[in-house]
Parts: structure tokens; sequence; C-alpha cells
């Protein structure tokens, strides 16, 4: 496959970035908790979850980067920036029926709880926020996930200011842990299956 070009998505590559994060996730011990791996139509529903998420959040909150080949788009990767607001109530209650179609009406309140959990444990630190990165099928294993990665991290770089996210599995905690991230620990509170590691790496001093 050839190098890949990596750039900022637009509006448009929104739909094929989604499907490449939802073939990522397809396995992801995490998102099981509220899409079950034998729920029907699974990697539509994660689809439609990424998209909602990135539809939910504040204007000018995120920065998604993409990786595109002849083929189309085959990772990306959603960024919060260090200083985006929260979302409000009103804008999550207008996304509410997305959310419900994507992880049904019971994993609504789970779901929450999680999403919850997880923000209350980000540092207190400016950051940007890795909230998801993935690469599709046909481009694993080609270094497409940690050239978007350093994408992200020079972004920090250039602010001066550290980097988060939140891991769910040993192999992609390898990859950040090359990258300069150390663990933090789990999400204090979170119990059960595909608790994720908390994972920070500080702002660059070069």
């Amino acid at each position: 496959m050839p190098t890949p070009t990596l750039r900022a998505a637009s509006a448009a590559d929104l739909p094929a970035a989604t499907a490449a994060l939802a073939e990522a996730f397809e396995h992801d011990p995490t998102l099981a908790r509220v899409i079950r791996p034998s729920a029907d139509r699974r990697l539509e529903r994660l689809a439609l979850l990424f998209t909602t998420l990135l539809r939910s959040a504040p204007k000018g909150a995120q920065i998604v980067d993409v990786a595109q080949t002849e083929r189309g788009i085959v990772a990306a990767a959603i960024w919060e920036r260090p200083s985006a607001p929260r979302p409000t109530l009103v804008g999550e209650l207008v996304h509410l029926p997305a959310f419900v179609r994507a992880i049904g009406l019971a994993g609504i309140v789970p779901a929450t709880v999680d999403q919850q959990r997880m923000g209350a444990a980000r540092p207190e630190e400016p950051h940007w926020y890795l909230g998801e990165i993935g690469v599709g099928e046909a481009a694993r294993g080609r270094g497409v996930g940690a050239a978007l990665l350093e994408r992200g991290l020079a972004r920090a770089d250039a602010d001066g200011v550290a980097a988060y996210l939140e891991s769910s599995t040993p192999r992609n905690r390898a990859l950040y842990a090359r990258h300069g991230f150390v663990e933090l620990g789990p999400v204090p509170g979170m119990q059960g299956e595909g608790v994720p590691m908390r994972m920070l790496r500080a702002a660059s001093v070069a």
C-alpha cells in the first residue's frame, strides 16, 4: 500500500472516517461494554456512535486527522483541544435519539456513567485529548496509526502542552509508551471487562 497522505478532515470526510474507526474498534473491550460483540449491525452502530460523538461536540472543540490512500480514508484520529468548551445539556439532548439508535436505550445510563468517570479522571493541566484513533483492517501493520499519532503529538508539542488518552488494550498501550506516554492507572470507579488505562505524555520542553 502506498504511503498515505495525512491531513485534517473536511465535513465530507466524516462518513469515511467514522467507518474506519468503527472497523478499528470492532473488537475493542471498552466499547463492548455499551455495544456488545453479539449486537446486530455492530459496525453500523459503531459508526453511528462515532458520528454522533463528533456532531454533539461543541463547534471548534475537536480536530479530526485522517490518513488517505487511493482507496480512500483508511484511518482517523479525533483530538480535543486543550481549551475546548464542555458539551451543553441542550446539545447532548439534541443528539440523544442518535445515541439511542447506536447503543440502545438500555445502554444510555451505563455509557453516560462511564463517560462521566473518564471525564472526571482527566488531568487538570491543559492537554490535547486523544479521544479516538483507529486504522482500518486493510491498512494495519504499516505504521499508519503511529504516523497519525505523531501528527497530533507534534501539535501538542507546538503548543507546549501535554497529551492524554485512555487505552484498553496492551498492544495499543505499548505503542503509546513508545511515543512517550506513561500509565497513570485505570479509570477510577469503572468495573468489569474493558476498563481503560489512563496515559499521559508530558509537554515537550524541546
